[in-house]
């Protein structure tokens, strides 16, 4: 996306400061329709996604104008001390002006040690400012210096290992002492079989009501210190690697199950589960007993906890839907699903007012009053990306075949609202098992990127009663300052 910001960036200036056109956007909107006819018989989608082209061009006009007026004073005072800096094509980078002006006073130095412009140094542009690396070679080329590549790529991947090893020490598994390479290694090591859970998607409901079978299911595997161990007791945490489960992973944005583990002669707590190549891992403290390798266990999920889960990731689907409908555009960034909340991240082409929250929050309110089918079905990725009505997630790469999961509403307008997207996770069965729903909270994560927390079920309903009274205390207190502020006027 950032590539794609910066070729529509460099076209638009073009436009107008190379080829004189005042009227730069629709120019580019023009050349949009013309490519589109181009390639109308091998991309035939091209032509029918212009509406969604021409929004994602206004937008981004809107931010360089915006850009462009902020920065354009410091900038012009930057070029009229060094005119050779007009050439470069983003002068809008932000961090573009501050590295150059620390770039400046080592370029004499850089010329007498063989016009080279050394990979540490280009690295730090990019690193410490932000530079991509086309505008750190343009930039090379403006004084004449060659960019030392290799010595850029070497600190290039240097961060890259560091950043590796940081992250590896964050996703440590649940002890906290080895990592999830390590905990792979050692189940393979003992041939372990990958865990069976399909049962995870497999439960019943009756008038909103739900039910989750508990498993009888045989001990593969038992990690203590992130070691494979035939039997364990009295251990304040270990992993438990069973033939199949019915216990969810975090995955999808949605945060894990928990439960328990109960066997003849033991019962593990379950606080979290997690997949690691395949193998279902659940971490848990054993409050009796012990457990041995070959054991047969009752795996039993917390089904408060799974339904809030179900009803907050349906809830986030409906609310990007709903977002779509009311932005014309935009695409869902990240999300986070718990049992008693969710956050959705969502890119948007437009700016979202307060009007705008609550005809989005009153669609999904809708939504839930009306009740409505959802869908899982497991499709192949060529059909899904044939429906227009599909959302992905930009980045993500999916599988060839993939779970589905659809839901349809009709607006107070008379519109058609679409929900299609791609999961993995969890949900409900039908839109009216939300009961309800309200936004709560949101605010800017980024340029054009809005950060949405909402609250399902009886948590959304508590969440309006404590803000009607809330609204209530303040316009109390708002009239008591206002008779107070007389009598001073009066005295």
């Amino acid at each position: 996306s950032h590539k794609l910001r910066r070729i529509i960036r460099r076209a638009l200036t073009i436009a107008r400061e190379q080829f004189g056109l005042e009227n730069e956007k629709h120019c580019l909107q023009e050349l949009a329709k013309v490519i589109a006819k181009t390639l109308d018989d091998a991309h035939p989608q091209v032509h029918d996604r212009l509406n969604r082209v021409n929004i994602i061009i206004e937008h981004e006009h809107q931010l360089l104008r915006e850009l462009h007026g902020k920065m354009s004073s410091e900038w012009a005072s930057l070029v009229v001390l060094h005119p050779e800096l007009r050439v470069l094509s983003d002068c809008q980078s932000a961090g573009l002006i501050e590295g150059i002006k620390e770039t400046l006073p080592q370029i004499d130095t850089w010329r007498k040690n063989g016009n080279i412009l050394p990979g540490s140094d280009a690295f730090k542009l990019y690193d410490t400012y932000g530079l991509n690396l086309d505008l750190i070679e343009e930039l090379s080329d403006v004084y004449e210096l060659n960019l030392d590549i290799d010595g850029y790529h070497s600190s290039l991947n240097h961060l890259r290992q560091n950043t590796k090893k940081l992250i590896q020490n964050k996703i440590k598994n649940s002890n906290d002492i080895y990592s999830k390479e390590d905990i792979l290694s050692e189940l393979l090591n003992h041939n372990v079989e990958l865990t069976n859970d399909e049962l995870k998607y497999i439960y019943d409901s009756k008038n909103g009501k739900y039910t989750f079978s508990d498993i009888n299911t045989k001990v593969l595997a038992i990690l203590k210190d992130g070691k494979f161990h035939l039997n364990v007791d009295n251990s304040e945490l270990v992993g438990i690697v069973t033939e199949a489960t019915n216990f969810y992973h975090e995955a999808g944005g949605q945060e894990s199950d928990a439960g328990w583990i109960i066997g003849s002669q033991t019962h593990l707590k379950i606080a979290n589960v997690e997949n690691v190549g395949g193998y279902i891992i659940h971490w848990c403290g054993i409050e009796k007993g012990q457990l041995t390798v070959g054991d047969v266990v009752c795996c039993r999920i917390d089904t408060e906890r799974r339904i809030g889960c179900m009803m907050h990731h349906t809830a986030t689907h409906l609310l990007n839907a709903a977002v779509k409908h009311v932005t014309g555009l935009s695409c869902q960034v990240s999300s986070n699903v718990a049992c008693d909340h969710f956050r959705l991240d969502v890119r948007t082409y437009k700016s979202i007012d307060v009007s705008m929250v609550h005809r989005i929050q009153n669609i999904v309110k809708g939504w839930c009053s009306s009740g409505g089918q959802v869908g899982r079905c497991t499709v192949p990725l060529q059909e899904v990306l044939q429906n227009p009505h599909t959302s992905f997630l930009p980045g993500e790469t999916y599988p060839d075949i993939l779970h589905l999961i659809s839901a349809e509403y009709t607006d107070s307008d008379g519109s058609t609202v679409h929900s299609c997207e791609p999961c993995c996770g969890t949900h409900i069965h039908n839109t009216s098992h939300i009961k309800d729903f309200v936004i709560t909270n949101m605010k800017s994560a980024g340029v054009g990127i809005r950060s949405i927390r909402a609250v399902c079920g009886t948590g959304a309903t508590k969440v309006e009663e404590d803000g009607v009274a809330a609204y209530s205390d303040l316009q109390e207190l708002q009239q008591e300052v206002q008779m107070e502020l007389k009598k001073k006027l009066q005295d």
